[in-house]
């Protein structure tokens, strides 16, 4: 198990072609598999903004999905399941990330 004095809060805003994206589902997952950390998921808020805590300070994979119609939104499939192409390195100073979106059809 992970040491709980090794989580470390992140913030940051989610947009979408330069738009808040409310209600969007942010997950940080562990680059390196490691399931003793596990995945953080995260909803944002009505300007986009979001902030949990992850378990350790390491290098992470980000999906961000917000669900159309009950379903994975294909404008987002970019950011979505292992070939996200977003990342963020969790450090105790670095804990901060922006995640600008553009569509992808």
């Amino acid at each position: 198990m992970v040491d709980p004095s090794e989580s470390v809060e992140v913030s940051g805003v989610v947009t979408l072609e330069g738009k808040p994206l409310s209600e969007a589902e942010v997950t940080f997952t562990p680059a390196d598999g490691d399931p003793s950390v596990g995945p953080t998921l995260i909803m944002t808020d009505n300007k986009g903004k979001y902030t949990a805590s992850v378990n350790a300070p390491r290098e992470y994979k980000i999906n961000i999905d917000r669900m159309l119609n009950g379903a994975p939104n294909p404008a987002l499939k970019e950011y979505q399941g292992e070939g996200t192409s977003l990342s963020a390195n969790v450090t105790k100073d670095n804990k901060t990330f922006d995640f600008a979106l553009k569509k992808t059809n």
